[in-house]
């Protein structure tokens, strides 16, 4: 609806609250994404700059923690008109830089102010050609993003304005390398963080696709996992292991999956860990003869739309539903161990 939660989880009992509720004026809210933490102007103030998209609008809010109050949630500014996604710096180093999505482009923008109003200002972007499904910033050249659309990948350069096709859904072209998902329409994409070249799709026909894109005039496919029935409706790759994925699914499902190293030409052994359709368990991690482990986790009941990994607890994820369930959970000890011996 319209309103914005504020949870908290705590990583030694491992029990999660909501600690703050705001509404917001607007309408519902669509997309939530924060910038990283600053100081502000009181000596022990931490503050985030959030993004809310809601009701074809943009607007910008000031989360801040301690100082007079324990937790404020205020409204700082508007971005311009058209504006339907934001991405923060993905190096969590400058909570004044901003890409937005501005129709079929991606444009830069900065955020300047103070703690009490801020002034967003847009550059010119590079337009994609077509419906912008999803984006992704480069985590190591934040002059690239990638981009899906309706009719496939392309890589963007902002700072050349130049675009580069990586693949195209079939019926949409007749040149340039074929999607790896089929006809359906490529509905995520992501990087893996530390590694500029390796990037990730996912797709409407339930796969996940490794790219290889070192080369981006001839980008290509070094894997493709079928993990989910339905659409792939979100992607995130664990900062200490490229081959631990979380994935969100329309088939009412999110995954855990770890593909542990294996020769190149070879074609790994998939096993994963169910959110959506598993009742949650306490069976110890099977491990099969390639070493992957699993266990259950837990249910959320509905399409899972957005996964992630925490970004200071490497082995905490979080998953959230159309039916507004959030699971916050660590991942096994075991595939934890497991994952550490391989790194």
């Amino acid at each position: 609806g319209n309103k914005v939660c504020l949870i908290e989880y705590d990583s030694t009992t491992h029990r999660v609250s909501c600690v703050a509720v705001w509404g917001v004026v607007g309408g519902p809210v669509v997309e939530v994404r924060c910038s990283h933490s600053f100081a502000g102007e009181a000596p022990t103030q931490r503050c985030v700059l959030v993004s809310l998209v809601h009701a074809g609008v943009a607007s910008l809010y000031l989360l801040s923690e301690g100082g007079s109050s324990e937790h404020a949630f205020t409204k700082v500014g508007d971005f311009p008109k058209g504006v339907s996604s934001v991405m923060w710096d993905p190096k969590r180093e400058d909570h004044s830089s901003v890409r937005v999505v501005m129709g079929t482009s991606i444009c830069p923008a900065t955020v300047v102010g103070s703690t009490g109003k801020y002034d967003i200002q847009v550059g010119a972007g590079v337009n994609c050609g077509a419906e912008v499904l999803s984006c992704a910033w480069d985590p190591v050249d934040v002059s690239r993003v990638a981009v899906t659309t309706v009719a496939g990948v392309i890589l963007i350069d902002i700072k050349k304005g130049t675009s580069t096709e990586v693949c195209r859904v079939p019926g949409h072209g007749a040149a340039g390398v074929v999607s790896p998902h089929g006809t359906g329409q490529i509905k995520t994409v992501t990087f893996s963080p530390g590694q500029s070249n390796t990037m990730l799709t996912g797709g409407g026909d339930g796969s996940v696709a490794y790219w290889s894109i070192a080369d981006p005039t001839n980008p290509h496919v070094t894997s493709v996992h079928r993990l989910h029935s339905h659409w792939v409706l979100d992607v995130s790759v664990n900062r200490l292991s490229g081959n631990l994925l979380l994935t969100g699914s329309s088939d009412r499902c999110g995954y855990v999956t770890y593909l542990p190293k294996v020769v190149p030409t070879k074609a790994p052994k998939i096993t994963t860990e169910g959110w959506g359709s598993l009742a949650v368990g306490a069976a110890a991690p099977k491990k099969d003869g390639d070493g992957v482990a699993k266990s259950l986790i837990g249910e959320l009941g509905d399409s899972v739309c957005a996964v992630c990994w925490a970004y200071e607890s490497t082995f905490v994820m979080a998953a959230m539903a159309f039916n507004g369930r959030v699971l916050i959970s660590p991942v096994d000890d075991q595939l934890r161990k497991q994952v550490l011996r391989e790194v």
